[in-house]
């Protein structure tokens, strides 16, 4: 469930020159941005997939400030379900809520206006940074957030955050008796398919052999993942 979603008003501000006077007083919810430009989200250049595009970037600059204000009503911060900042980046990025450091990856030691990102990074799929409830409140929660590319020479940069409520997995029955499952695709074969709730991207993948199949489902650290396992022990 969508809290901040993708092609939302953000102010940004470009890294020609620094973002305020001191290094990270534009994290603060008290900032005062209304100097910086109005852009929707997301942000970047040579991907073909960006809602802002920043055509001045490459050869210029490396750095990119986003700041937004949103609320959270009574109900979302009371249910048990998780919170999450969720982004598609390349190469690198900070992030701060309320003034306080979220999530980091590929972020620069020194959060300065050209800084560079220390190593790249592909905006291939979304990454996932749970939101500590201690830090949300109902009204006017302040997400700042620094974009990093590795070079001013880069091919490319995407910075596109979301925040989301994330909907635990339900659970079911097991609808394949054990020893009871015909495959109808290939001798000693398995296909695994699956959709991810939140992008809608569907994989696939087979397996050979003779196996036992877990699904698992995991959250753990900042990163949230789903995989499969398989078990090829007798």
């Amino acid at each position: 469930r969508p809290i901040v979603d993708s092609g939302e008003t953000w102010r940004f501000a470009r890294g020609t020159e620094p973002f305020s006077d001191s290094p990270l007083a534009w994290t603060a919810p008290d900032f005062d941005d209304s100097q910086w430009d109005l852009g929707s989200s997301g942000f970047g250049y040579g991907d073909d997939d960006d809602a802002t595009i920043l055509d001045d970037m490459k050869g210029s600059y490396t750095a990119v400030a986003l700041r937004k204000t949103f609320d959270v009503s009574r109900d979302l911060l009371d249910a048990p379900e998780t919170i999450a900042l969720v982004l598609r980046f390349d190469d690198g990025f900070c992030a701060w809520l309320n003034g306080v450091e979220l999530a980091r990856k590929n972020c620069p030691q020194a959060v300065v206006f050209n800084g560079r990102a220390t190593a790249d990074h592909e905006a291939r799929t979304e990454e996932f940074f749970t939101i500590p409830r201690e830090l949300l409140k109902q009204e006017n929660n302040l997400l700042a957030i620094a974009g990093f590319n590795t070079s001013p020479l880069g091919d490319d940069f995407t910075l596109n955050p979301r925040v989301v409520q994330l909907r635990p997995a339900g659970r079911g029955q097991n609808h394949i008796p054990n020893s009871g499952f015909e495959n109808a695709i290939a001798p000693n074969e398995w296909r695994i398919e699956g959709t991810h709730e939140l992008s809608e991207r569907i994989t696939g993948d087979s397996h050979g052999g003779v196996a036992c199949l877990e699904l698992v489902a995991t959250g753990k650290g900042d990163s949230m993942c789903n995989r499969l396992e398989i078990d090829t022990s007798p």
